[in-house]
């Protein structure tokens, strides 16, 4: 995984079998639907708040679609829904892969060049 100068993740790994796996039983409208509001969740680096409108224009489908995707989404236990955010545990995973990883980049370079880790990095 990388990020550009902006912090926003560039690349991220995925593991097809287990992304099949997820999208294997949504229809081929959802499943685009899924990776547009995956590649959301992983641009926010963080879950997407539960407002219908704008997912729906995350999505690109009209609203009433969107309902009926979303229905289909919660009858399979695609996201979680909680604290009026919309939750992917798979995207999620990648997130915090990508931020370890980002921390452990900066400390090596830190350890290379014999600098302190900046203070923004520490937590």
């Amino acid at each position: 995984m990388t990020r550009d100068r902006y912090g926003k993740i560039q690349w991220v790994r995925l593991f097809v079998d287990r992304m099949k796996g997820r999208v294997s039983s949504l229809t081929p409208e959802a499943t685009g639907v899924y990776f547009r509001l995956f590649f959301a969740f992983m641009d926010r680096q963080g879950p997407l708040p539960d407002d219908d409108r704008l997912l729906a224009s995350i999505a690109q489908v009209p609203a009433n679609k969107w309902r009926r995707i979303r229905d289909e989404f919660e009858a399979l236990g695609i996201y979680e829904i909680r604290d009026g955010h919309i939750h992917d545990h798979v995207a999620q995973e990648r997130v915090e892969e990508f931020v370890q990883r980002s921390r452990q980049n900066t400390e090596n370079i830190g350890k290379r060049w014999q600098r302190p880790p900046r203070a923004e990095d520490a937590s």
